[in-house]
């Protein structure tokens, strides 16, 4: 990871209040169902992560092809990625307070979103967990991984 990267991770989690996945996706693959799932012992793509980019990242990932080397994937973190990835966790908004339940939120002054009962700041889902939960739904659903 790089500094610039690990830098603007941490500016968007004390802006928003959240916490960034601190894992990229294919390291959770390979927590899941397995070493070797997602990246040989090589350092290589498999064609099952390719799959499973394609369908996380629909046409950005057009070009990827099994064989390339996890390095190269890395260039497809972007702006806009990054921005998925706290509207993700964002949405994980809990419908009541987890202090005082109420069911009421607010924008405070530093964009954190606080309860309007007792003003304590939301808790959200973590950017890992939310990232572990897509793949258990994708796994469910397309049986991806053996």
């Amino acid at each position: 990871e790089s500094l610039d990267f690990l830098d603007i991770n941490y500016r968007l989690e004390q802006k928003f209040g959240i916490k960034m996945a601190r894992q990229f996706i294919l390291e959770h693959v390979e927590e899941m169902f397995g070493e070797g799932s997602a990246i040989d012992d090589t350092g290589k793509l498999t064609d099952k992560a390719i799959e499973l980019l394609k369908i996380r990242l629909g046409e950005k990932a057009e070009g990827l092809k099994p064989g390339i080397y996890i390095d190269e994937v890395t260039s497809l973190i972007t702006v806009t990625s990054l921005a998925h990835g706290v509207m993700e966790i964002l949405q994980s908004l809990p419908d009541k307070c987890q202090s005082c339940s109420s069911d009421k939120w607010k924008i405070a002054e530093e964009l954190q979103i606080i309860c309007s009962s007792c003003n304590e700041p939301a808790e959200y889902s973590n950017g890992d967990d939310l990232i572990r939960q897509y793949l258990e739904k994708v796994q469910e659903e397309k049986k991806i991984f053996p």
